[in-house]
């Protein structure tokens, strides 16, 4: 934005510099003429003595300007930039509460105002820092503030009031535009996707908007009233705009109403297993695969005997299949999204065993005795539900076929390790033989404190931990101890969204010898998987039996 008064002191400066040099050709032209003079008399030499010294005087006169004038740039430029680092948030760019204040006052004193005012908040911001870190939530923040100014006009003002909170100033419009801004500011944050090392991030977004068309209003009162739509829009289940309307007559309270959009609105709060993308979800799968090591089941805590027998483990893995518009959402991407409902994704929990008991009620009891299930859910939903262990094994016990073997695999419980909750859900699922693991996405040690609070079982490496694994760096030499500290207590090591034969080479050479990911197989369907497997047992069993007959 300096770019035009640097022009100018640029052009300054060369007429400066031309205007010097003439004057300097004039004082020579003036020197040779007076050097004619000295032969015939002294009052030349004198003449030229004080000609000189004016000459010199005017010269460094000239400089002392020419400098003077630089320097008064530079304030300039410098003025310039603290104006502007003072209007505007230092993270995203885009105008701060000081620069939305003024802006408001001025369209509020308008004598005709014909301007909106929209109040935004992003939803599930917080997991994102709490479990991405507060860079993730940095880069998510400045994304968010550049689509939102990419859709409103030049005369118009995005700005950052702080935290997750954001501000519109529409300025002379009318509420059709409005709504259609709304709508699209909706539409963009509900789609929008950070890649953040390897994770797909994404928040919501409630509006609330309010008309400024009164004389008589003040920014204060204009801004608590947009305040009450936005608490409105969120306590409607979040993803949506509220509109402010002024009652009939003076003094009486604004109403609130939901704004009409095409935007596909979120789940209610209580049901956690419908992500706020819109699309339904669907229960997908991975075999979890172990190399051929002797003795290897002997290495794991397995729970009972009859364990040893299973043939296959089988980790479930919800997602919802994207599309041109948006990608779809996978299992982290949905189990944040369920944990910071009102429910802690408790919903989502029961969705995950429901679905897994659906898909293996069509196979004989016998066949389901040799599978083993991981089944995903959030570790929010063990605090916000404390009954929902005992609550999950009354659903599996009720089942027509009920699961033989499987475990719960918390998702995010690293901030909750220590909660009683966890303690109670893991001594509830070992009176009913069911295991529990948590997943580990960081090398530093603190990340296997959980061991030291509740019997896991198992101890799940996220995609963080084997990616561009490589022997001699700091991350190797953090898994390996990782590894060590976890076989030292007897719990078993499983890793999981394994992607290439490399990162399988190096896990098994420092003892993880179960693993899950693409490099195993593509994700499939449950029931799908499930087939697969027992036609290749099928498959084998016929096999042996020739091989007899032979």
């Amino acid at each position: 934005m300096h770019k035009p008064v640097l022009k100018t002191s640029n052009r300054i400066e060369r007429r400066a510099l031309i205007g010097l040099a003439i004057f300097l050709v004039v004082c020579c032209v003036g020197i040779v003429l007076t050097a004619k003079s000295l032969s015939t008399s002294m009052s030349g030499i004198v003449a030229l003595v004080f000609w000189l010294l004016g000459m010199a005087s005017t010269a460094g006169l000239s400089v002392f300007s020419l400098k003077l004038y630089r320097q008064n740039q530079q304030l300039a430029e410098t003025s310039n930039v603290e104006s502007h680092a003072a209007m505007h948030d230092p993270l995203t760019g885009v105008a701060n509460r000081r620069q939305f204040e003024q802006r408001l006052d001025n369209l509020v004193n308008d004598d005709k105002p014909n301007h909106v005012l929209l109040m935004l908040d992003l939803d599930r911001f917080k997991p994102i820092n709490d479990l991405h870190g507060h860079a993730a939530g940095d880069a998510l923040l400045i994304e968010i503030s550049n689509g939102l100014a990419s859709i409103v006009g030049s005369k118009d003002t995005v700005a950052r009031l702080g935290g997750d909170e954001f501000a519109i100033l529409l300025k002379s419009t009318n509420a059709q535009v409005a709504e259609a801004v709304a709508t699209r500011a909706l539409d963009f944050v509900a789609k929008f996707r950070l890649n953040w090392e390897g994770n797909r991030l994404s928040v919501g977004t409630s509006i609330g908007m309010v008309a400024i068309d009164a004389p008589g209003n003040t920014s204060a009162a204009l801004m608590a009233v947009a305040d009450e739509a936005l608490y409105a829009a969120k306590e409607a289940g979040r993803g949506v705009a509220f509109i402010a309307t002024p009652g009939d007559s003076i003094g009486e309270p604004y109403t609130f109403e939901k704004m009409e959009s095409d935007v596909t609105q979120p789940a209610g709060e209580l049901r956690s297993h419908e992500p706020e993308d819109g699309r339904q979800p669907e229960l997908y799968a991975n075999e979890i695969a172990y190399l051929n090591v002797p003795n290897l089941e002997a290495e794991t805590r397995s729970g009972s005997r009859r364990r040893h027998n299973i043939k296959h483990w089988v980790l479930t893995q919800p997602r919802t299949i994207g599309d041109h518009v948006s990608p779809g959402m996978q299992v982290r991407e949905l189990i944040e999204n369920a944990a910071t409902r009102a429910d802690g994704g408790a919903n989502f929990a029961r969705w995950v065993l429901v679905n897994t008991l659906n898909a293996a009620s069509r196979f004989k009891p016998a066949e389901i005795d040799q599978l083993g299930f991981v089944l995903p859910i959030p570790a929010h939903a063990v605090i916000t539900e404390p009954k929902l262990g005992e609550e999950l094994m009354r659903i599996n016990a009720l089942a027509h076929n009920p699961l033989r073997h499987y475990t719960f695999l918390l998702y995010g419980v690293g901030a909750l390790y220590n909660a009683p909750e966890i303690q109670e859900f893991q001594k509830r699922l070992a009176v009913s033989d069911v295991g529990l693991a948590f997943e580990i996405t960081s090398s530093t040690l603190d990340v296997l404190a959980p061991l030291n609070h509740a019997a896991f079982d198992e101890v799940y490496l996220g995609r963080q931990l084997s990616r561009n694994l490589r022997p001699g760096t700091p991350a190797f030499a953090g898994v390996e101890s990782l590894l060590a500290v976890a076989k030292q207590g007897g719990t078993a090591v499983v890793a999981s969204n394994v992607e290439t034969e490399e990162e399988v080479r190096h896990l098994a050479h420092m003892g993880v010898f179960r693993f899950s990911g693409e490099f195993i197989g593509e994700p499939a369907p449950l029931y799908s998987l499930l087939s697969q497997l027992h036609s290749k047992d099928e498959a084998e069993v016929q096999a042996t039996r020739l091989d007899k007959s032979a």
